[in-house]
């Protein structure tokens, strides 16, 4: 049963969209993934092109792809929020744009939203990387 929609917010994150959706569509996760839902919001180095690109090739596959555009920049709290309320399933996994999900990931996914009503999950980060680095992308 696909009863998931992912959630991605994203500003300015271009060059990670494609990697994540690949991740996403090539994990067992994503048969129970009804939909992955781009919030974009207004950027600069092609993001929007980058994901209709994305809804262009995967033509009528599932799991679906759809692009929300706010019409103003609002920030991660919001654009979680319009994900939200657009999601046309219960249950929502958001997701960074910067992440790609391991190949494994979600494989017993199904089992266990049967199992619990609501899940949470985490990131294991490297204690000994600097902090700032593990959020921003210097160049």
């Amino acid at each position: 049963m696909r009863d998931f929609t992912v959630i991605v917010p994203t500003w300015n994150m271009g060059r990670y969209l494609e990697p994540l959706f690949r991740s996403i569509v090539d994990s067992p996760f994503a048969e129970v993934i009804e939909e992955i839902l781009f919030v974009c919001e207004k950027s600069n180095d092609g993001s929007e092109s980058i994901i209709a690109k994305i809804i262009e090739d995967q033509g009528s596959r599932l799991p679906r792809v759809r692009m929300i555009q706010p019409e103003h920049r609002k920030g991660l709290f919001i654009a979680r929020y319009l994900g939200a309320v657009n999601a046309t399933t219960k249950k929502i996994f958001f997701i960074d744009s910067r992440i790609t999900l391991p190949k494994a990931t979600g494989a017993a996914m199904p089992e266990l939203s049967r199992k619990y009503p609501a899940m949470s999950s985490i990131v294991d980060i490297d204690v000994e990387k600097n902090i700032f680095c593990l959020y921003y992308y210097l160049e």
